[in-house]
């Protein structure tokens, strides 16, 4: 049955589900459907009702699926950094930013990694990558946090 309460569809119907070792379960569902147009209302319950004669969804499961709010890679999401920065910071503060992260990208264990997987190892590791290519005295940790932490860890918030 689709309705509307206030100027949003909504949709409610009963679905049933055979159990194998006993009685049926019934489950009765109340859903907005999120829209101002009743043909769209249909849609959406029409959608639901496929998605559970699919078994793609339990009755208790929220629907639509909620999207997946999983970190981006950090070579995607160094790509749209790069073009925040130009349009909201100096020239050369996008510069630096971009040399920077030209070096880190070079670094496959970082470039290919999800956000939340680059941790103080793995920047250890990038460090003693670059010391033992460019031939470095020094331990360039302090730096490294600055390219890596500085410019875009700390930029991701979770969504991008």
């Amino acid at each position: 049955m689709i309705y509307k309460r206030g100027k949003t569809y909504w949709y409610n119907f009963r679905w049933s589900l055979k159990n194998a070792d006993g009685p049926n379960e019934s489950f009765r569902i109340v859903k907005s459907a999120r829209t101002l147009k009743r043909r769209d209302a249909e849609n959406a319950e029409g959608e639901h009702r496929r998605a559970l004669r699919l078994g793609e969804i339990h009755p208790n499961d929220p629907w639509p699926k909620p999207a997946s709010n999983a970190p981006p890679l950090f070579r995607p999401f160094a790509r749209e950094f790069l073009q925040f920065a130009n349009t909201h910071t100096k020239a050369g503060t996008h510069t630096f930013y971009s040399v920077c992260l030209d070096r880190l990208l070079t670094f496959a264990a970082i470039a290919d990694a999800p956000l939340d997987a680059i941790t103080g190892e793995t920047v250890g590791r990038y460090a003693r990558h670059r010391k033992r290519s460019q031939g470095m005295r020094s331990s360039p940790s302090t730096a490294i946090y600055a390219h890596c932490g500085g410019c875009c860890i700390s930029r991701w918030s979770g969504a991008s």
